[in-house]
């Protein structure tokens, strides 16, 4: 079952500014979406509070797998 400091706990995790991206579509003025981002997002850290884990690159084996199956 999730809880609270789970969800606290993968937000500190995972929400900080190298992290995300911020896009506007339609009819939108560049300032206003410059405004609203620098007032919603200008007091999440730059940089992951703690050392991320499972960043590795994953690694593409082009393995094939046949089972034979007679009945």
């Amino acid at each position: 079952m999730i809880n609270r400091d789970m969800v606290v706990d993968f937000h500190h995790t995972n929400y900080f500014g190298e992290n995300m991206v911020i896009v506007g579509t339609g009819k939108i003025e560049h300032q206003q979406l410059v405004d609203l981002s620098e007032r919603f997002f200008s007091n999440l850290p730059r940089k992951a509070p703690k050392p991320l884990v499972g960043k590795e690159k994953a690694v593409f084996n082009p393995g094939l797998m046949m089972i034979r199956d007679d009945d």
